[in-house]
Formats: structure tokens, C-alpha cells, sequence
């Protein structure tokens, strides 16, 4: 046996061993849902048509329990992109993680993303040290200064904020400067200020206390731009944060309105916003500007990245705003849950692509 084929096969174990303990808390997970519904078993018929499209990036009969999910909550279709394989390989080959990781930082967006319109950033932290929109260092006085001209600041962690975690809306007035200080001390470093937009009325109706923001999921792939999924993400009252626990997914569709349904992160089904209001009949006046964005921009600020959730927020003059971009792990399964499977016609095209281009795990 020669030396080249034993590393071969010890990589191989090796390459096994990461992906189960990647894929542990995706079974957990799985095992939390699939107790909250009475998941129905898939047919011989329905796992061959699964191992026909997914069994050449890898799927085997151990991950196929979110099929189940699937077909118990939208019908089985066998397109359905799979956790197991998504967060561990897909993802990774699509958005490679040494260029992911820095687009993930939010302290840089306003020079990735210049010439959109973003959030007026009043402070960014990055690793202790204070600077201004400018990216200009400033004195520990001087950030105090600038965030007490403001009456209204909101502050989040430059990365890690998934769930809302670390995200605070805070009202000037009712804050001493020493008050202020100590916030910001909670912080100790990492994070950034920014102004407090003021979201349209098609999407405020639903929960004021958030800014309830669109999330457009695009693929860039071979040349080739396409919108996979437009979900309205809807937070719940109290808190700040759109994607927090609580908050609800509302599949858009291409005319801009509403479906009657929304779902929870347990998958679990409303008709209504908790503050009472239906989904039915609503409609996003400036859906299509959003698309748009997307479009001619997915390309031109992230040709590295294929694939992009974007969470943007209509303020209150029909202006989109670009809130920010995410390229490590944009999630997947509400998004199939309310509109299908992610890839739908391009499901194939990916697979080859993954093929061709396998992560470095």
C-alpha cells in the first residue's frame, strides 16, 4: 500500500469526522422539529427521486429527515436543499470562507457598499479603537460628543448579531453621558452606531418596535444573477431586532404581495402579525426596487460570493436601504418552507458546481 494512498484514505476519515460534528447540532435541531409535527415517512419512490438530484453531492439515508419536515409542512418535493448539506459543503463552496468572513464584517460595509444607500453610521469599533463614518480614528470624547447631537442611536456587534443578540435601540434623552459611557463600555469593542431609520408603512404595520426588513436570497453563478427567495422578516413587539426569536417569515411574491401565511422559527403557521394584523391582501409598494438592487448589484460588490441574503428596509420615503448582507450561512429553511426549494431550476447547476469547486473544510 503506498504512502500516497494512506493519506488519501486517512483525509477521507479525517474530512468524516468534521462533517459529523458539523452536522450534530443540525440533528438536534431536526430532532426538535420533528417532534413538534407528526412527520410522515418517505416512500422508496420519494427517496429515490431524492438520491437521484442529491446523492451526487454526497446525501446519504442518515440525512434525509428534513425531507420529512418538508413534506409534512409544504408537500415532498425532492428539490428541497437539505441542512446537512447546505451549512457544511454547499454554502462553502459557493461562498468560500476566506472571503466570506471578511464581508461578513459590519464595520466595513460602508466602503463595500458605496454608492448603495445604507444606515448613517455615527461609530464604528473595531478591535477597541473608535472611528468615525470616514473610517477616521476619534477620541473616546469625541464619541460621546457625536452621540449626544443624535436623539435616537442604534448599536449591534460587528458580526454575531444573528437573533438579534447584542442589539440595542437606545433613546439619547433618557441617558445620562455616564449612562452612555457604560453601554458602550458593555461592548468593550466590536461594534457600531447607527441612526434609527424610519421604515415605510407597509412594513411598519406590522411591528413598530422592529424594522421588519425584506430578505432577497440571490444566486450569482456561471454569469448569471438570479432571485431564489423574497421573504418579509416581521419582529415581534418589544423588540428591536426583525430576526429575533420570535419573529415571523412572510413569503413575497412577484407582484409584491403578501402570502396569507407566515411561519416561526419552530415552522410553526399565522395568518396574522402578533399586533393583530392579517398578511392577507397586504402588498409592498416598492418590492420591485428591491429586486432590482439586487440584480445589478450581487455581481458587482460580491463577484465572490454566489450566494447572498440581503436584508434591506424601505424607509419611510420608498428609498431601499441596504441594512446589510449575509454571506457566511444566509439561512435556508423557512426560506423553503414559504417558497419552495431554494435553488428550484438552477438546482442541478449548483450541484455541478459543487462538484467542480468541493469547500476546504
Amino acid at each position: 500500500m503506498s504512502l500516497k494512498y494512506i493519506r488519501k484514505i486517512k483525509k477521507k476519515v479525517l474530512l468524516q469526522k468534521k462533517l459529523k460534528k458539523n452536522r450534530e447540532w443540525l440533528f438536534r435541531e431536526e430532532n426538535t422539529l420533528m417532534n413538534l409535527f407528526d412527520t410522515p415517512q418517505l416512500t422508496g419512490d420519494e427517496l429515490k427521486q431524492i438520491f437521484s438530484i442529491w446523492g451526487p453531492a454526497g446525501l446519504t439515508a442518515s440525512l434525509t429527515n428534513e425531507f420529512r419536515i418538508f413534506k409534512k409542512i409544504s408537500g415532498f418535493d425532492p428539490q428541497f436543499l437539505p441542512s446537512s448539506l447546505y451549512y457544511p459543503l454547499i454554502i462553502k463552496s459557493l461562498n468560500p470562507t476566506s472571503y466570506s468572513a471578511f464581508y461578513e464584517n459590519k464595520a466595513f460595509f460602508d466602503l463595500i457598499l458605496k454608492g448603495l444607500k445604507r444606515p448613517r453610521t455615527i461609530i464604528k469599533n473595531v478591535e477597541g479603537n473608535s472611528f468615525n463614518n470616514e473610517f477616521l480614528p476619534i477620541s473616546k470624547h469625541q464619541v460621546l460628543q457625536k452621540i449626544l447631537k443624535e436623539d435616537k442611536i442604534f448599536i449591534k456587534p460587528i458580526s454575531g448579531s444573528f437573533g438579534g443578540r447584542g442589539v440595542k435601540s437606545i433613546n439619547i434623552e433618557e441617558y445620562s453621558s455616564n449612562e452612555i459611557i457604560k453601554i458602550l463600555d458593555s461592548y468593550s469593542k466590536n461594534y457600531i452606531i447607527q441612526e434609527v431609520i424610519v421604515q415605510h408603512e407597509d412594513t411598519r404595520i406590522f411591528n413598530e418596535s422592529s424594522v421588519n426588513t425584506l430578505r432577497v436570497t440571490s444566486l450569482f453563478l456561471n454569469g448569471k444573477t438570479t432571485i431564489l427567495f423574497v421573504l418579509l422578516m416581521v419582529g415581534s413587539p418589544g423588540n428591536i431586532a426583525d430576526n429575533s426569536a420570535g419573529s415571523l417569515r412572510v413569503k413575497i411574491s412577484k407582484d409584491g404581495s403578501l402570502d396569507h401565511k407566515a411561519f416561526n422559527k419552530n415552522l410553526l403557521k399565522f395568518e396574522k402579525s402578533e399586533n393583530g394584523v392579517p398578511f392577507k391582501n397586504k402588498k409592498i409598494t416598492h418590492y420591485q426596487k428591491c429586486i432590482n438592487m439586487v440584480l445589478d448589484n450581487h455581481s458587482r460588490y460580491f463577484p465572490m460570493c454566489g450566494l447572498l441574503g440581503w436584508d434591506l428596509a424601505i424607509n419611510s420615503k420608498g428609498e431601499v436601504v441596504v441594512i446589510e448582507v449575509n454571506t457566511r450561512v444566509p439561512g435556508i429553511r423557512t426560506g423553503q418552507i414559504c417558497c419552495g426549494p431554494l435553488f428550484g431550476e438552477r438546482t442541478k447547476e449548483v450541484i455541478e458546481y459543487y462538484k467542480k469547486h468541493p469547500p476546504l473544510l
